[in-house]
């Protein structure tokens, strides 16, 4: 009898320590989050649209994991936490180098900004709400998401069209990444 529990208990402890060395190959804490691996051999971080309760699961404070089936994540990609209203931090690992327009819009990130404000996510500023004239951005950011502050884009707050009042950026030495359109169409 002893022998028979001593096997048994040594049988959970190998299947325990397997699932938990395969939680550590970089996708431990990934919960809500899906991944598509790119072209280079990277991945990104895109919206489940399958699970229609993903806003539910991505709340609180939500870690983007620097790896993920042993290759890097690069990229956030639009939409990828849109509508989550209950998201109000991200972790962003220095891995990734893109975060696509929008994929903030409607979070609790960017409904906790106060108006007149740029929207920080994490180390990236990924864009404002109300009117911003000009924007300092600060000390310790190491991106700019596309369309950050480009014309084109929609405040979440009120969903009116942005207006062209940005008049200067100042860009610390720290960025070290600029999206596409991030400015774009501004006088």
């Amino acid at each position: 009898m002893f022998k028979k529990l001593i096997i048994v208990v040594m049988v959970i402890l190998t299947v325990s320590f397997l699932f938990a060395a395969c939680e550590g190959s970089g996708s431990a804490g990934t919960k809500g989050l899906k991944f598509e691996l790119l072209n280079d051999d990277t991945y990104a971080v895109m919206k489940d649209d399958s699970d229609d309760k993903i806003e539910e699961k991505l709340k609180g404070t939500v870690k983007i994991p620097e790896y993920h089936n042993n290759l890097k994540v690069t990229k956030i990609k639009a939409g990828a936490f849109e509508n989550c209203e209950k998201l109000t931090k991200i972790e962003i690992p220095d891995s990734v180098a893109i975060i696509e327009q929008d994929a903030f819009k409607n979070t609790g990130i960017y409904l906790s900004t106060s108006s007149d404000s740029i929207v920080y996510a994490d180390k990236w500023a990924v864009g404002f709400r109300g009117i911003v004239t000009n924007a300092e951005i600060k000390e310790g950011t190491v991106g700019i998401a596309n369309g950050a502050f480009g014309s084109n884009s929609i405040d979440v707050y009120d969903y009116t069209s942005r207006n062209n009042d940005l008049a200067s950026v100042t860009i610390p030495v720290s960025v070290r990444n600029i999206g596409d359109y991030a400015f774009y169409a501004l006088n």
